[in-house]
């Protein structure tokens, strides 16, 4: 918890007895205490450990953005250095990191006897602009700036674009996020800068009333258990707040923390006491605001939009007026179900298209209102061309920072997918592919395996038996949530994907729900060979152009859309088709691709047709005539 709990124990909380365990649990963030008691040496063996770490991590994420921008696929250590990096140090620790580094710049700057004036508040003895001290104060100077702008990108880059995810902790928009990022590094930066509490409290309580309202407004989170937990913690940190107001201005006391440590009569008691007693009831109530947000747009919002002659044109706004994308986002959230684990319900799905439809007609030019428009259709309705092309639209709409990123990311996992890398089953998560193969298949296979052994035995113990019927249903369970964990975050590999299916088949025994993740790697895969397709003919091969011709190509293909289209090369053999195109003739990939065109073709079209092509190389002219010809189905 913010710094603004432990400041009301230190501004005269008699009654709190810091010597209880649970106020040293609650005040260790502050680390004051900690670091005097362990001495100025043991402080700076923390502090360049730290900066050791930080600079590390800058390193690494400067060679992964490197890798990124040449297209090379970097050490799957690297990624998991900076993810556990960004999850232990600018997450959960976040606090008491940067309270670690602010400790060598907690100099008494304001408001205090001359003195102490500009000695560390830490470490007394210590003046802060002499030698050696100055040093630390420049390095740790050094090393905010670089940690708060590291933790607050690995915070905003965390955007879940994909409104089916499963991830528990997504967000869909982290803009709020690093809006409250901002406000808790300036309450974590006050708590060691200002040195009147009086000024301190007042700062607390405006800035994480701001808090508050934007998390209540915006519950940012896709999963509804955290936005409760999230709220019910920053009202309990806004309750603490108040009461360090209340205990400062009532209690008639200074403001200065060196006298504030002494001033303990029976208010500074019956406000400590207060404190605890009423953090639970704040955090409920921040709970309670936050549901309460939440069934507004599930009830009031969402619940308007099941009107079935709605007219998505004219009607939307009459309906409910969308002031922000983020508005869309939540109602579409709200109607979101589940029939079972894998399986979204399909009523609730099309009313989701409804609302983020009517968003779409409300805001066209808000470029995030795009974005999430285009990961509706590119994961929800698998349409993904539609959804590339949609992207394509949010550039031109002045997009910022947040939504170049995830624009970005968006095209990142086109290219993979155009390349074949997520379907092949190229280099992913290395780390998380052998953790998905030897804790899935070796140990659920390996408990199977002993358990028919022991059935081979003459004689048998049912004991034995039913021990080793519990280690195959723990086994098996195990790998299915490492199975689940893999999945959540390449879910668009075809490879994992069947490989989870043969999982289902052959040690859980469910044939149906294999079926289905069977059926699934198939689309995957042929999603990945109709995208690799459509760079190669529509993106790549464009750059041979001029810039207008590969432009005027460009938006060629793109009007092209649902057409069924056919290339050939100069032997006028087959080497690309559309989904359409397969679709409407009923054959397979692999029937069309690298046979004659003419197989497709009636007589005599389909006879001269290679005469055709030939005049055209030879004489660079054609027919300026366009000929209605039938087509021959796989069928007829």
């Amino acid at each position: 918890m913010p710094a603004s709990v432990s400041s009301l124990g230190s501004s005269g909380g008699g009654g709190s007895n810091l010597d209880l365990a649970i106020w040293r649990v609650v005040s260790f963030q502050r680390l004051g205490e900690f670091l005097s008691t362990n001495g100025y040496t043991f402080y700076l063996a923390l502090l360049y450990t730290f900066v050791s770490l930080l600079a590390i991590s800058v390193a690494l994420a400067t060679w992964l953005a490197y890798c990124l921008a040449n297209n090379r696929i970097p050490h799957p250590l690297t990624m998991h250095w900076l993810r556990w990096y960004g999850v232990v140090f600018t997450q959960v620790l976040y606090i008491t990191s940067l309270t670690l580094l602010l400790v060598a710049l907690d100099c008494n700057y304001f408001d205090v006897p001359k003195g102490v004036k500009f000695f560390n508040f830490v470490f007394p003895q210590e003046y802060c602009w002499s030698m050696p001290h100055l040093v630390h104060v420049f390095t740790s100077g050094v090393a905010i700036v670089v940690f708060v702008f590291l933790a607050g990108a690995m915070l905003v880059s965390e955007m879940e674009l994909n409104p089916l995810t499963r991830n528990f902790m997504a967000i869909n928009n982290t803009k709020v996020e690093g809006i409250g990022f901002i406000i808790i590094t300036i309450a974590t930066l006050a708590s060691v800068t200002v040195n009147d509490v009086r000024y301190l409290s007042i700062l607390y309580v405006i800035i994480f009333s701001l808090l508050n309202y934007l998390t209540v407004k915006w519950v940012p989170f896709i999963h509804r258990p955290l936005n409760y937990a999230r709220c019910g913690a920053y009202a309990a940190v806004l309750y603490s707040s108040g009461m360090l107001a209340v205990l400062v201005f009532g209690g008639k006391t200074g403001g200065v923390r060196d006298r504030l440590t002494t001033a303990r009569d029976g208010f500074a008691c019956d406000m400590t006491l207060a404190l605890w007693v009423g953090l639970a009831p704040a955090a409920l109530v921040g709970a309670l605001a936050c549901h309460a947000r939440l069934f507004y747009f599930s009830r009031f919002v969402a619940d308007r939009f099941r009107t079935e002659d709605l007219d998505l044109s004219r009607q939307t706004k009459r309906v409910y007026k969308f002031s922000d994308a983020r508005e869309v986002e939540i109602a579409a959230r709200c109607a979101r179900r589940w029939l079972d684990e894998d399986t979204v319900d399909p009523d609730a799905m099309a009313l989701s298209e409804i609302i983020i439809k009517s968003g779409m007609t409300q805001l066209p030019q808000d470029p995030m209102m795009i974005i999430l428009y285009s990961s509706f259709l590119i994961d929800v309705q698998g349409s993904y061309q539609s959804g590339y092309a949609q992207l394509q639209g949010a550039k031109t709409r002045s997009p910022g920072p947040l939504e170049r990123f995830a624009i970005y990311s968006r095209e990142q996992d086109h290219t993979s997918r155009s390349l074949g890398v997520n379907a092949a089953g190229g280099p992913v998560d290395l780390i998380s592919y052998v953790e998905l193969v030897t804790r899935a298949h070796k140990d659920a296979l390996i408990a199977i395996r002993n358990f028919w052994a022991l059935l081979l035995r003459s004689n048998v113990e049912v004991r034995k038996i039913s021990r080793q019927l519990q280690r195959i249903e723990v086994a098996v369970k195990s790998a299915e949530r490492a199975y689940r964990g893999v999945l959540s975050r390449h879910s668009k590999n075809a490879r994992l994907v069947r490989l989870y299916g043969k999982f289902l088949e052959t040690v859980k025994l469910d044939p149906w729900a294999a079926s289905k993740w069977f059926s699934e790697a198939d689309r995957l895969n042929e999603l990945a060979a109709h995208a690799k397709e459509t760079m190669q003919l529509g993106g790549l091969e464009l750059g041979l152009l001029p810039r207008d011709a590969a432009a005027g190509a460009q938006r060629s293909l793109a009007d092209a859309e649902g057409l069924g289209l056919i290339f050939i090369n100069a032997q006028g053999q087959i080497q690309a088709a559309s989904q359409e195109a397969h679709t409407m003739l009923g054959y397979n990939k692999d029937e069309l691709q690298g046979r004659d065109v003419g197989i497709i073709m009636p007589p005599p079209f389909g006879d001269s047709h290679t005469t055709y092509v030939r005049n055209f190389i030879q004489t660079g002219g054609w027919a300026r005539r366009v000929r209605d010809a039938g087509a021959i189905r796989a069928k007829d």
